[in-house]
């Protein structure tokens, strides 16, 4: 794999949610994630990485990283926010593809070597979830490697605790906990002005076991799993690789 030879490009989107005022943590995420990445690539045996595809980009929060690390490659930013993919094109030179919640109207042309998902099925319920990570799948090239990111043990302690609520109600959080107890996997939408500002019918918070995750995985014939870290991710976020035979 290229290395670059440039400095991360620091230019943050004022529009982008995820910059809080620390320029510092928001870069070091992008590192973060690019660390888990290079873990997946080295474990897969993934040497050779031509087409990224950044689903749920956002602003690029991560996609400068990727810029960097790897210069040669074509990258594509992938999100439901038109302005969020422009910025990705105009900063990082990435191909911008605006995409709707439904899994199933998602156009994606070619295959990618790499697909990074990372706070995104954070947000999905069970079956969005599952549906974005079959089509991905059918997107990922031979021998390709998808990481993607959720909410495991850690961040369900978070909110059984109180710490944290992820920004669900409070007389949700139970609900939401109890189907993780019960399942491996629960979720509660965001509130009503939240869905109504984004023009979505269902996005908010879903928490994963490991367990969950690996046995859906398992519906998956030509998807093998690579590495799965708990807090891989900003010591935050479960990280998983799989890669495709």
């Amino acid at each position: 794999m290229s290395k670059a030879a440039t400095a991360i490009i620091p230019d943050i989107s004022p529009q982008d949610t995820m910059f809080e005022g620390d320029a510092g943590h928001y870069l070091s995420v992008g590192q973060s994630a690019l660390q888990c990445i290079r873990v997946a690539l080295t474990m897969s045996g993934k040497t050779s990485v031509e087409r990224i595809l950044d689903f749920g980009s956002g602003y690029g929060r991560v996609m400068r990283a990727l810029r960097n690390e790897f210069p040669q490659a074509k990258l594509v930013a992938c999100d439901i926010l038109p302005d969020a993919v422009e910025f990705c094109s105009e900063a990082f030179g990435a191909e911008a593809i605006v995409c709707t919640a439904k899994p199933a109207e998602l156009e994606l042309t070619g295959k990618f070597d790499l697909i990074w998902v990372g706070t995104l099925f954070t947000n999905l319920d069970q079956q969005r979830l599952c549906e974005s990570l079959r089509v991905l799948e059918s997107r990922l090239s031979p021998e390709g490697v998808i990481v993607f990111t959720t909410h495991g043990p850690f961040v369900a302690e978070r909110i059984r605790s109180r710490e944290y609520d992820y920004g669900i109600p409070n007389n949700r959080l139970d609900d939401l906990i109890a189907s993780y107890d019960c399942s491996g996997f629960g979720y509660e939408n965001y509130p009503q002005e939240v869905l109504d500002r984004l023009e979505l019918d269902r996005y908010g918070i879903s928490l994963s076991k490991p367990a969950w995750i690996c046995s859906q995985l398992e519906s998956f014939r030509d998807l093998h799993l690579v590495t799965y870290t708990e807090r891989g991710w900003d010591r935050h976020q479960d990280v998983i690789a799989c890669t495709k035979t």
